[in-house]
């Protein structure tokens, strides 16, 4: 595995494959060029293939609900909707946090499912942090921000019978897609690029229902934050004027260009939200935007496998979510719920130590 985890799939399916249309869906389970390694890519193609992609037919929310409850009927305080603006630190061991009303929260672990970089360059005071591991949480390479439109659209007025299912992967023009740096709000710049448009409401249960007669959708495209930076201001609604009409614009160009696919989609708009990097830098705390956690990229992952970030090099802070590992082993949300479960190994005192090495699904490590 050490071997053929440092090749990318790109090189091995250009060696014996001419046809580019199935390279790329063969390297990317899509319609982009491949970027991933060898390895990650077979252990994807099982998931999508064979075994599945775990994913609750109540959405997404109903885990977080279903946790709280449990938490709350054994005891536990929930102090929802508390930003926490620092980890409090004693003797080198995280302790508890501060929140932005000044509250101090102490505990024996503190679980955190945001940014890692945030978590260690921001919230952690200076100094607890070393000089390597600080360096290794800014260097480690993301995976990239998105452009999403998310939609309400009235179900008798659209043409939805493209979906076979609740996703599909579009490239509507062959050739690379326009450069964000050159891109504008027309259509015509958008149909070169992977479109991925979700049929949300079939897909996520109930969290995602739509009113009778109505259905939600959501288009994306892989879209770069350093496009964005350039009228980026004060964050939250505190952008520059130019950035809400850019936007807005994008958005308008995204739905035209997936009107080739979903007929009728512009005029049977009723609801519309627009996310661009920043967005997802600012509300969802996501440096750079990055929406996937780490890169896919195979230059990018020196190691053929998932390593385990869940104990972080700062005593007492451990993380969850799809930062937790290097790699996706389990896909986002598998992967993202065995993080919690190795977090509570830890607190528990139950089959992982903080520095015991096992073996994880997917040939992941644990270090």
């Amino acid at each position: 595995m050490t071997k053929w985890g440092r090749v990318p799939a790109r090189e091995l399916l250009e060696r014996h494959l001419r046809d580019r249309r199935l390279i790329d869906l063969l390297g990317s389970q899509g319609v982009a060029a491949p970027i991933m390694g060898v390895v990650l890519l077979a252990q994807m193609w099982d998931f999508m293939a064979e075994e599945g992609i775990w994913y609750p037919t109540t959405g997404i929310g109903a885990l977080a609900e279903m946790l709280a409850a449990r938490s709350e009927a054994m005891g536990a305080r929930l102090a929802l909707g508390a930003r926490v603006e620092a980890l409090l630190v004693d003797a080198g061991r995280v302790e508890g946090v501060r929140t932005a009303g000044g509250r101090r929260l102490r505990a024996g672990y503190v679980i955190a499912d945001i940014d890692q970089r945030h978590a260690l360059l921001d919230l952690a005071p200076a100094g607890v942090l070393s000089a390597e591991a600080g360096a290794e949480a800014a260097e480690r390479p993301l995976s990239p921000s998105a452009f999403t439109v998310f939609l309400g659209v009235e179900s008798a007025s659209v043409d939805l019978s493209a979906f076979k299912g609740h996703q599909l992967l579009v490239k509507l023009r062959e050739g690379d897609p326009v450069p964000w740096s050159f891109r504008r709000p027309v259509a015509d710049d958008f149909v070169a690029d992977e479109l991925w448009l979700s049929w949300w409401s079939r897909h996520s249960g109930p969290e995602a229902a739509a009113p009778p007669g109505h259905e939600t959708l959501v288009l994306k495209c892989v879209a770069p934050i350093e496009s964005f930076l350039a009228l980026d201001g004060a964050g939250r609604g505190r952008h520059h004027a130019a950035y809400y009409a850019l936007k807005e614009g994008y958005a308008d160009a995204l739905v035209a260009a997936a009107d080739a696919v979903i007929p009728g989609l512009a005029a049977a708009t009723r609801v519309r939200e627009v996310a661009t990097p920043l967005t997802y830098r600012d509300w969802g705390h996501r440096t750079e935007g990055s929406i996937a956690g780490w890169s896919w990229r195979a230059s990018d992952v020196p190691e053929p496998w998932a390593r385990s970030l869940v104990v972080s090099p700062v005593p007492g802070l451990l993380h969850v979510g799809l930062q937790a590992f290097t790699r996706l082993f389990a896909g986002g949300l598998g992967t993202a719920a065995y993080s919690g479960r190795s977090a509570a190994d830890v607190v528990l005192g139950g089959m992982m130590g903080e520095h015991e090495n096992t073996l994880l699904p997917g040939g992941a490590e644990r270090v």
